[in-house]
């Protein structure tokens, strides 16, 4: 019925998405019990999902190939299958304790599914406020409540969740948007739906972070399906229809993370680039038409700009008025060619070689030149908006991906078209393929160190999301068991390591997904020193846990809450105020040890220790 969307089928769909949701303040004003409303709340959430996409790739003739070729349809349904085994075989080799952005989103995930299910108004403020004030906002983990509520809360039913309500759908608008690309470029035949579906849904760069706990694929949703509206129509020829829902897809895509808006203001930025090439090249191209183009740019600038002051005003001036790149500059490394190199190594040779035939090859097909014009100057200004902040994570890098992908694709497509000029050469490229797609797949998801597949290794992309393993967990727990029992109310305890052989979350999670806080009376950590600023709680802290040697994630420079406080204690103006307790062997042979406070630290030694970071920062008095 949803495939069809016939004008009877259209009205029925909408009239009963209406419906249920109507429904929601009915039985609130009943006082039907919260969990009954958030079964039917996130159910409307997932209807309105996936009607609202399968409505834009309708009316925008994405789904036409779909319906015409049930070949698309079974590999759809066997990609989602692949996909659960592969993430299931993965996770089972898994023994670790999920902590910081690893188990940040399955954590929030929990707690607002248990508040959705006990006090559905609590947990509807608990939305808007999140989006106007969290970093770490709620609002993606709303589209995991139905989900979680089925598969229960372990980290693999988290995970589980992602893949089917982000990643997944994201493969999938991928993959039938490329296959227009393709027919665009009238290289549309079953050989090459089948290599579209295969490059999608085992490009390792889109599957590797949801593994790792990110749940950011979100994002890609939103993008996808504004590259469909795109891709489709000739923006100066948009329809009030089709404006609408690229500015509700921007705004959608502004809520999942915040530095998604850097995609959006480059997004604007080469549409009119692109467009500005258009109006140069093509003579038919009138300057009135490039104001049409510059018109249909306001009306969703405007509207989504409108939308969010009257009713997000804070969200908005939180990102504009925050420092974020002072804050983050802990998480900048090296400088603007070593980023460069990491984004090349990134994705690695072989992606970026043939996503580069691609572009070009593009660029001389005229259905296509102007979608090569946008992807790449998307591309670049998006990546140096957001390495003017800090440099790229791997959940980062989903900014870049979809472009990358679609890039890579048309290269494949397209050289394998000039080969099959030539007898033979179409099946041995083919053959060759297959092996490096296979080859640049297991070198990401494996510790494989078969000489075949790792031949041509500097190929392919450095970043490597294998099973992670630690076989320190039994003495984490007794660690964490010890301090539980040392620990009160009066009696707090610190944690004076940043790394992931040792944090205070590690200490915190370790029950999860039971207990999000196996520590009750632990103090937050400050880990990063333009973010965090002086850590006051280290000095109101009874117990200290210290890991020799020192531990850093991002490196001492942007740690010195770290470093300076761990000198201090073990060699410095501290070390007759604490006494070791107890020392435990981690992983990498990092000792952990816990010091117990034997006599209060005076005003004096703190301002002593707060003047060497007013030394090292003299323009951040508000933080030291």
């Amino acid at each position: 019925m949803l495939l069809n969307l016939s004008r009877v089928n259209k009205n029925f769909v909408w009239s009963y998405l209406i419906l249920m949701w109507l429904l929601i303040p009915l039985l609130i004003l009943f006082k039907i019990d919260s969990y009954y409303i958030s079964i039917l709340f996130s159910l409307n959430i997932a209807q309105s999902f996936v009607i609202g996409a399968i409505y834009i790739l309708h009316i925008s003739g994405i789904l036409t190939y779909a319906k015409k070729e049930i070949m698309v349809q079974y590999l759809a349904f066997g990609g989602y299958l692949v996909g659960i085994i592969f993430i299931y075989a993965f996770l089972q080799r898994e023994h670790f304790i999920y902590y910081w952005d690893f188990s940040a989103y399955w954590n929030t995930s929990i707690q607002f599914n248990n508040l959705l299910s006990t006090d559905f108004i609590a947990a509807s403020k608990q939305i808007y406020a999140s989006i106007l004030r969290d970093d770490y906002s709620v609002f993606p983990t709303v589209f995991l409540a139905l989900p979680l509520k089925f598969l229960g809360t372990s980290y693999m039913s988290y995970v589980l969740a992602i893949y089917t309500c982000f990643l997944y759908p994201s493969c999938l608008i991928l993959f039938l948007l490329c296959i227009k690309i393709a027919d665009q470029i009238q290289l549309n035949t079953k050989l090459n739906v089948l290599i579209i579906f295969a490059l999608t849904f085992t490009f390792p760069i889109m599957i590797a972070p949801m593994l790792g706990g990110y749940l950011d694929s979100i994002g890609l949703i939103f993008i996808g399906l504004s590259l469909v509206i795109l891709f489709n129509n000739d923006f100066e020829r948009l329809n009030v229809k089709a404006i609408l829902l690229l500015a509700a897809c921007l705004v959608l895509l502004t809520f999942t993370r915040r530095w998604y808006g850097f995609w959006i203001v480059s997004f604007f930025g080469s549409i009119g680039i692109a467009f500005i090439f258009k109006w140069i090249l093509e003579k038919d191209f009138r300057f009135k038409q490039l104001l049409q183009v510059i018109l249909n740019f306001f009306i969703i600038g405007a509207s989504s700009a409108l939308f969010l002051v009257i009713f997000f005003n804070e969200f908005i001036q939180r990102a504009l008025t925050n420092n974020f790149k002072n804050a983050y500059s802990a998480y900048y490394f090296g400088d603007v060619l070593s980023n460069l190199q990491n984004l090349f190594y990134h994705y690695g040779a072989f992606i970026f070689i043939i996503a580069l035939v691609g572009c070009i090859g593009l660029l001389f097909i005229s259905k296509t030149r102007y979608i090569s014009i946008f992807l790449v100057t998307n591309l670049f200004i998006t990546y140096f908006l957001f390495t003017r902040i800090q440099s790229l994570a791997s959940q980062h890098y989903y900014l870049l991906t979809v472009n990358v992908l679609i890039l890579f694709i048309s290269g494949v497509i397209l050289i394998l078209n000039y080969l099959s000029k030539i007898k033979y050469a179409k099946s041995v490229g083919l053959v060759i393929l297959a092996y490096l797609v296979l080859c640049n797949f297991l070198v990401t998801f494996t510790n494989t160190n078969a000489r075949p597949v790792t031949y041509f290794s500097s190929l392919f992309s450095d970043f490597k999301q294998t099973p992670r393993v630690r076989t320190d967990i039994p003495v984490l727990k007794q660690m964490t068991a010890d301090l539980k029992e040392i620990s009160s109310e009066h009696h707090k305890v610190y944690v004076l390591s940043s790394s992931g052989i040792l944090n205070d979350d590690i200490l915190r999670q370790i029950e999860m997904p039971d207990n999000s806080n196996a520590l009750p009376f632990m103090n937050l950590t400050h880990h990063v020193d333009l973010r965090d600023g002086f850590p006051v709680s280290f000095f109101e802290s009874d117990y200290v846990v210290i890991a020799l040697p020192t531990q850093y994630h991002l490196g001492e420079s942007g740690q010195k809450v770290v470093g300076i406080l761990a000198e201090e204690v073990m060699n410095g103006s501290l070390k007759n105020n604490f006494k070791p307790l107890k020392s435990y062997t981690l992983d990498n042979n990092v000792e952990a040890i816990v010091l117990k406070k034997t006599s209060s630290i005076t005003k004096e030694k703190v301002e002593l220790i707060r003047s060497q970071f007013r030394k090292i920062y003299p323009d951040n008095p508000d933080l030291f």
